[in-house]
């Protein structure tokens, strides 16, 4: 049974095709000896004749040609005049029960798009930003005292900037 199923799937695929392929032109259906339905560009005895009308068509019409025009670039930054930690505020005790702390920037000007900011928390690099969201969050922090500092450095990894170090305080209560 499931071997006439995928023979009865392969006739019709084969059917499809024939019949796109014959697009206005008659084709022959017949069954076989297994009643199986059997299509065909030749007649045969058994066959009935089939018109296939003749098929729908799209013309596409041309694209756009793409404009001559450079995409407005942002200007590239050589020089910040400023790098500063905006939250957590310089010791801030911050009470989260889960050690979440969220660390905003400010960075004048805006970050070039090839530089990136690097994060230090307690003398350990941690995450490095990129783009324009200028906010990240540090989650399971330990309780007790922390140091925050941010760091703009280039392409080639040459520090430009740096901000301060912030020191904050997380309290964790327990239940």
């Amino acid at each position: 049974m499931l071997n006439n199923i995928y023979t009865l799937i392969l006739v019709l695929l084969f059917a499809g095709s024939t019949i796109v392929q014959a697009d206005g032109k008659t084709v022959y259906k017949k069954y076989n000896k297994d009643g199986v339905v059997e299509f065909s560009d030749q007649p045969d005895k058994k066959s009935k004749a089939i018109h296939v009308p003749q098929m729908n068509t799209y013309k596409q019409s041309p694209f756009p040609k793409a404009t001559t025009k450079e995409p407005t670039k942002q200007k590239s930054v050589t020089s910040y005049n400023r790098l500063s930690i905006i939250s957590p505020k310089t010791d801030a005790i911050i009470r989260e029960t889960s050690g979440k702390v969220t660390v905003s920037l400010k960075v004048q000007p805006n970050l070039n798009p090839t530089d990136k900011i690097k994060i230090v928390l307690d003398g350990d690099e941690k995450t490095t930003i990129t783009g324009k969201s200028l906010t990240l969050s540090f989650v399971n922090l330990n309780p007790g005292p922390h140091k925050l500092q941010a760091f703009i450095i280039n392409k080639e990894g040459t520090v430009l900037i740096q901000s301060g170090t912030t020191r904050f305080f997380l309290r964790r209560s327990s239940l």
